[in-house]
């Protein structure tokens, strides 16, 4: 497993335009039918905007051009291939003094084939287990969550299972992060990364403290269910989760 300082990286000129013209342009054309999914344009699993149709996930790649995706082109197919996510590409260009879809339509072209793809096509409401990656983003989403209303402000977080630290905050102008594990029910707390020791250390000299949070995920209809039944995490179902909170890593 990887570990690093979480930092935005740069992006080209413009991008930033690109992006959020892309993500209104989805909210016009899908409607009430889009779920947005962590919709940060620095994810690191190489997605810029990320939603979901019914139960199928989609992961875009904001193409401007330049060559960009064709440099990134496996990575992000490696990147939807674990989260079970269709693979997208989204092309823009400068028009009339704005970034538009290059092409009509969803604008969006498959990023194996490169054909035109309309997500209304191959939207399914047939059941799929949440992907570890789906999993991770949850518990990153809740911990985030309670960072935000109780100790002080997110200034980053990742949603990728296999780097950490996952989330860096401030608080009281001190700089903290925080090494996030999720588990799936019927395991109620995630153990330590196996090279925890070695993220503590590589962070010293940075004068951060470390902390830990783990965060169980469990089907709503989970309590119902016989003891021995385990209901899976299906996709777009409600989830309930076990989260004591941040706990300070002593190293």
């Amino acid at each position: 497993m990887s570990f690093y300082q979480i930092e935005n990286p740069a992006m080209p000129e413009g991008f930033m335009d690109a992006w959020r013209a892309g993500g209104q342009h989805f909210q016009n054309f899908f409607g009430k039918n889009l779920i947005w999914i962590n919709p940060s344009p620095f994810n690191s699993m190489g997605t810029h905007l990320t939603f979901r149709l019914k139960k199928t996930l989609f992961f875009v790649f904001v193409d401007m051009g330049a060559s960009d995706f064709i440099r990134q082109r496996e990575l992000f197919l490696h990147f939807s291939r674990n989260a079970n996510a269709v693979p997208c590409r989204l092309p823009m260009s400068f028009q009339k003094k704005q970034w538009l879809p290059s092409y009509g339509q969803s604008g969006l072209l498959d990023a194996f084939t490169g054909e035109n793809l309309n997500p209304f096509d191959i939207a399914s409401d047939e059941e799929v287990e949440m992907s570890d990656w789906e999993v991770h983003d949850f518990a990153i989403q809740i911990v985030a969550n309670y960072i935000s209303e109780n100790i002080g402000e997110v200034k980053n977080a990742q949603s990728n299972p296999k780097i950490f630290p996952a989330i860096w905050f401030q608080s009281d102008s001190q700089t903290s992060y925080v090494i996030v594990s999720a588990v799936r029910y019927p395991v109620k707390r995630a153990l330590y990364p196996d090279n925890m020791d070695e993220i503590v250390h590589s962070f010293q000299s940075f004068e951060c403290s470390g902390f830990f949070a783990s965060v169980g995920i469990a089907h709503t209809d989970q309590k119902k269910a016989k003891n021995t039944d385990i209901i899976p995490l299906w996709r777009g179902d409600a989830m309930n989760s076990n989260f004591p909170g941040i706990e300070a890593i002593n190293g």
